[in-house]
């Protein structure tokens, strides 16, 4: 795989994580823990130079959210922000 493809799986991995844990902490009990997590269909990520970040948009359920790779010499930071 190259860097590319695993920085992408890597963003779409983290974002099903986060929408897991989000639907089954905001869900309210054994109702919430027996439904599945919307699937998320990502977009290949784009590469913004100016800013040396890598950004994954993908549509989650009824949420948006972008993951963005920062990269900062050899370190490299995550975030994600999503929106209903």
């Amino acid at each position: 795989m190259t860097t590319s493809r695993i920085a992408a799986t890597l963003a779409g991995t983290l974002v099903l994580a986060v929408v897991g844990a989000a639907a089954l902490y905001t869900g309210g009990g054994k109702a919430a823990a027996q439904q599945s997590p919307p699937a998320c269909v990502c977009a290949p990520f784009t590469t913004v130079t100016a800013i040396a970040t890598n950004l994954v948009h993908c549509q989650c359920g009824q949420a948006t959210c972008v993951v963005s790779e920062h990269v900062t010499g050899q370190a490299k930071t995550y975030g994600l922000q999503c929106v209903k």
